[in-house]
């Protein structure tokens, strides 16, 4: 049985190997795209660029977060942001 905390315990996502590494080297990688990959893979197609800085955005909470709210009584739905 897993040890269940009863206080919050938050998710680090900064301190995994695997975030590091892209933290590390994304930049790089992005200054020889052209001269050692694109040949054979293709253009940096520009959303590459976004997917891995809302990578590492995401589950930092010092970014921000959403907030989804449901109404049993009005049966609305409501979104919230905290920046």
């Amino acid at each position: 049985m897993p040890n269940i905390s009863p206080v919050y315990q938050p998710r680090k996502p900064q301190e995994s190997q695997y975030y590091q590494c892209i933290e590390d080297n994304f930049e790089k990688l992005e200054q020889v795209y052209d001269d050692q990959f694109a040949k054979k893979y293709g253009f940096f197609r520009p959303y590459i660029k976004q997917a891995i800085y809302r990578y590492l955005d995401c589950g930092i909470l010092h970014n921000g977060f959403g907030v989804s709210l449901w109404s049993l009584t009005c049966k609305g739905q409501m979104w919230g942001l905290r920046t």
